[in-house]
């Protein structure tokens, strides 16, 4: 009985979440789980390896997602810079800076001054949905 219900909440839950994210991680691992994890929530996610490819092709992309969800550190740049850029050309939804290890790319000062959410790897499940949601989420 209990997994019918949870199974209904899973099938409501991607009804109602239908927002678009676009997760930028040279990480594939973190990139497979992170798409796992929203996708079972409903959300549509486009993904990202490579600094470069989102860079040149940013502005054919970045408006058609609701929240984009970016690594701090990459080979070829950092996601700071992606989300500073999104920023400066108009972009006005949710930018989440998404990373163990922010090295000198993300000060408070920035996310501040760009409204950018930093959320540290690795994140709880509930932690990644209040991140892209604003709000609290509770699993049991």
């Amino acid at each position: 009985m209990a997994e019918e219900i949870d199974s209904e909440i899973l099938n409501l839950e991607s009804k109602v979440n239908s927002k678009k994210i676009l997760h930028v991680d040279d990480d594939e691992e973190v990139r497979k789980i992170t798409m796992e994890v929203l996708g079972a929530r409903g959300y549509e996610i486009g993904e990202f390896s490579n600094y470069k490819t989102v860079l040149n092709e940013i502005l054919e992309y970045v408006f058609s997602y609701d929240v984009l969800l970016f690594d701090c550190l990459m080979p070829e740049g950092n996601g700071v810079d992606l989300a500073i850029i999104a920023r400066e050309m108009g972009y006005e939804n949710k930018i989440i800076i998404y990373s163990g290890n922010t090295g000198s790319c993300w000060t408070p000062e920035i996310g501040k001054q760009y409204n950018l959410t930093l959320l540290k790897k690795p994140a709880r499940v509930e932690e990644l949905y209040t991140a892209i949601e604003g709000i609290e989420l509770k699993i049991d």
